[in-house]
Order: structure tokens, then sequence, then C-alpha cells
């Protein structure tokens, strides 16, 4: 499993506990983070170290903000503005194609951080499925994009 699969897993379940719980604070602990993924035959503090980036990227990046600026041990915070714009999005896009809603597939109409809460709360069980790493990750790239196309790069 290469870098960029775990990074994109770890910034859905991150994004998705944090929008789960929007607006407080929460508090994630790596363990929680790399629980029920595959590593693919990294190395446990491997995993770790990636999971630790990937709260200090999406940190950096604007699509999450800490308690406080100089945290020791677990990321306690909320989502950004940002994140929170990004994840309130559908994701085919701000609006459903078709302008009679009522006919839509739930699915389509369920925003993206709606779909990565619900990823986070199924567990493992369906977070390990191919299809559902496959959906997490187009989630997660949306949401990215969208605060680049939305929003802005992080000052």
């Amino acid at each position: 499993m290469q870098n960029i699969e775990l990074f994109q897993l770890y910034s859905g379940k991150i994004l998705g506990m944090l929008f789960a719980r929007f607006p407080l604070y929460t508090e994630i602990k790596v363990e929680n983070i790399i629980a029920g993924i595959e590593r693919g035959g990294l190395s446990e503090k491997d995993a770790h170290e990636i999971a630790g980036y990937t709260i200090k990227w999406l940190q950096r990046a604007g699509y999450i903000d800490p308690a406080t600026e100089d945290q020791v041990g677990p990321f306690r915070g909320t989502l950004s503005s940002k994140g929170f714009v990004c994840l309130t999005a559908l994701p085919t896009g701000l609006e459903p194609k078709s302008k009679d809603t009522k006919n839509l597939p739930d699915k389509e109409l369920e925003t993206i951080g709606a779909q990565l809460a619900k990823s986070v709360e199924d567990g493992a069980k369906d977070y390990l499925k191919d299809s559902s790493k496959k959906v997490i990750t187009w989630l997660v790239t949306k949401a990215l994009a969208a605060g680049l196309l939305f929003i802005g790069p992080a000052n």
C-alpha cells in the first residue's frame, strides 16, 4: 500500500470523525486513525508516522483547527470553516444534476462529510472493503479539491 492511499484513507477517517461531531472539539488518537486499515506491509511505527503527518497536513492546509497551537499527544480540534464548507458540498457538485430531488437516490443527496462520517461509523467491516476504499479516496479528493476551488490554498 502506498503512502498516498494511506493518506487518503486516514484523511477520510479524520474528516469523517470531525464532521460527525462538528462543531465540538474532538480528540483523535493516532491509534484510532490506523485501526482497521490494512497497512500493506508498513510497520505500525510507519503507519503512526503517516497518520500523524496526515493530521499536520490537514491542519496546515486549513481543513482542521486544533484546540490549541502547541498540542502534545492526541490531536484535539474541529473542522475549520474551509473544512466544513468542503464537507457540506455534494460529491457530484454543488447541486444535484436533476432539479427533481424527490426522485434522486438518497446517496446522491448526502454531503461528502455525511458519507465520510457514515463510513467511519460503519466501522472496519465496511471501511476495509475495496469498494469503500475507492469511494473514500474519491470523496477525500473531492473535498480537498473543493477547498482549492472555492476557498483557495492555505496561507
